[in-house]
C-alpha cells in the first residue's frame, strides 16, 4: 500500500545481562548496567511525537527498539504501542489480542534458521553457541532448532528459506536482539554485535544465545513480574510458573540471582513444557485451531474499528487481509475500515455508520475519522498517519491534492 510520505519504520529487538551486561525480553542484549530501556522517559503528558524522538531506531534497518530489546515494525505499530502502553506506563507486550505469542504445533518441530557468513572469524563461535543454546530448549520441551548451512551465504532477512536469520552488526546499543513468534518474516532475526565478542564479563556467547532464543519462543523478562521489586516493565503477560529469580530470562541486575552463566533453571524447564509440550510429546487430537476461527462469524462490523477479523469471516474482509495484514493479525483499525472502500468498493455498506467530522479537512487539528468524509477516505488511504495519529497540514494539503484525483 503506497503512502505520500515515508513514516512508517520496521523493529525488533531484545536484550541481556549478566554481571555487568543487560537481557531484553525479547532478544537484545544492552551493554549498560542500567534495568530501564533505552528510550525510557517521563511519559507523563508527553505527546506521541515527542516520545517518539526518545525511541532507539537501528540505523540499517530503520525498526525500533523500546525497552531496551523489544521491536516494533513500524510508525503505525509504534503509535499502537505509545497509546496501548506508553501512556498508561507501560512498556512491552508479549501477548497478540490476548493469546500466546508462540510456534503453533508443526511450527515448534522445524524453527529453521542460518548463520550469515558475514560473521567472518567469529562465524564458528556463532554456530556453536546457537547449537548449545537451541540445544537446551529442546532438551526442556519438544521443540526443535534446526540450523539450515545451505542457507549460511544468503543468510538475510529476506530469505524466505528458514524461520529467521542469525546476522551480524555493529555499533548498536545491545549486545544482541531477537523477536517473538508473531512477528513477520522481516523482523524475525537474532542480531549479534560486534561488542558480544569482546570482554562482557561473565556471561558467555552461549548464555546470551539462550536469553536470546528465549525470546524467540515467546518467553518475556521474568523480572517484569512484581515479585522482582525492580525493572518493571508491564502487566501484559501470562505467568506460566512461579516467580523466578535466577531464571535465564531475568536481569541479573533487577534483583535477580542468576550471575554466572545464563542457564535454564528447573522453572524455566517447567515453563518452556507448559507452552510447548515434554520432549516428544503428541500435539493434542485436532491440532491447532486455524488463525481467526476459520469461517465464523465477524467478531465486530467491518465499518467499525476494533478487534482483528478473522479474514475468512467475509469476502470483503478476506480481500483487505489479504492486501494489509495489520488488519487480521494486530488491529482492524481506521484504515481497515477505509479499506472496506478502496479495496472492496463497498463505501455504501460503511455509510450507515459514518462518523461526523470533528473538524473541517481544510485545517489541521485531531486525527480524522476516515468515515466521516469521502475526501478524508481518499487521504487516509493515501496517507494513514491523518486517522491514525494527527491531521496535519500535510493532510490538509492532500485534500487538494488526493481528493482532486
Amino acid at each position: 500500500m503506497s503512502t505520500l510520505r515515508s513514516r512508517h519504520a520496521l523493529l525488533l529487538c531484545s536484550a541481556l545481562l549478566a554481571g555487568f551486561v543487560v537481557l531484553p525480553s525479547v532478544g537484545c542484549i544492552a551493554a549498560s548496567d542500567s534495568a530501564e530501556g533505552l528510550d525510557d522517559v517521563d511519559n507523563s503528558g508527553t505527546s506521541f511525537e515527542e516520545w517518539k524522538k526518545s525511541v532507539y531506531r537501528e540505523p540499517d534497518t530503520g525498526i525500533y527498539i523500546v525497552n531496551g530489546d523489544v521491536p516494533i515494525d513500524n510508525e503505525r505499530e509504534l503509535y499502537d504501542f505509545f497509546l496501548n502502553f506508553v501512556q498508561q506506563g507501560a512498556l512491552v507486550v508479549h501477548q497478540v489480542n490476548g493469546n500466546d505469542s508462540k510456534w503453533n504445533d508443526t511450527q515448534k518441530l522445524n524453527i529453521t534458521y542460518c548463520v550469515s557468513s558475514a560473521f567472518g572469524a567469529n562465524k564458528t563461535a556463532v554456530v556453536n553457541a546457537m547449537n548449545a543454546a537451541a540445544g537446551a530448549w529442546e532438551a526442556a520441551a519438544n521443540l526443535n532448532f534446526v540450523h539450515k548451512t545451505a542457507e549460511d551465504a544468503n543468510c538475510t532477512a529476506a530469505n524466505a528459506n528458514v524461520v529467521f536469520d542469525v546476522r551480524p552488526v555493529t555499533g548498536q546499543q545491545y549486545l544482541a536482539r531477537a523477536f517473538f513468534p508473531y512477528q513477520a518474516r522481516s523482523s524475525r532475526n537474532v542480531l549479534i554485535d560486534s561488542s558480544s565478542f569482546g570482554n562482557i564479563g561473565v556471561i558467555p556467547l552461549t548464555g546470551i544465545l539462550r536469553h536470546e532464543l528465549g525470546h524467540t519462543l515467546g518467553f518475556r523478562h521474568e523480572h517484569t513480574r512484581p515479585e522482582a521489586g525492580k525493572c518493571f516493565e508491564d502487566n501484559s503477560y501470562r505467568a506460566v510458573t512461579e516467580y523466578d529469580s535466577a531464571s535465564v530470562m531475568h536481569y541479573p541486575q533487577c534483583n535477580g540471582t542468576q550471575t554466572g552463566d545464563l542457564a535454564l533453571t528447573a522453572k524455566d524447564k517447567a515453563g518452556a513444557v507448559a507452552i510447548y509440550g515434554a520432549v516428544g510429546a503428541q500435539p493434542p487430537p485436532g491440532g491447532e485451531p486455524p488463525p481467526g476461527g476459520g469461517g465464523a462469524a465477524c467478531a465486530h462490523d467491518k465499518c467499525a474499528a476494533g478487534a482483528v477479523l478473522a479474514a475468512a469471516c467475509d469476502p470483503c474482509v478476506t480481500q483487505i487481509c489479504a492486501a494489509d495484514a495489520y488488519c487480521c493479525t494486530t488491529k482492524w483499525d481506521s484504515q481497515c475500515v477505509t479499506e472496506v472502500s478502496t479495496i472492496c468498493n463497498q463505501a455504501a455498506a460503511c455509510e450507515a455508520s459514518a462518523a461526523v467530522c470533528i473538524h473541517a479537512p481544510t485545517v489541521t487539528g485531531a486525527k480524522l475519522d476516515p468515515a466521516c468524509d469521502a475526501c478524508v477516505a481518499k487521504v487516509c488511504a493515501a496517507d494513514s498517519f491523518c486517522c491514525n495519529s494527527t491531521w496535519d497540514s500535510q493532510c490538509v494539503n492532500e485534500t487538494a491534492t488526493v481528493c482532486a484525483n
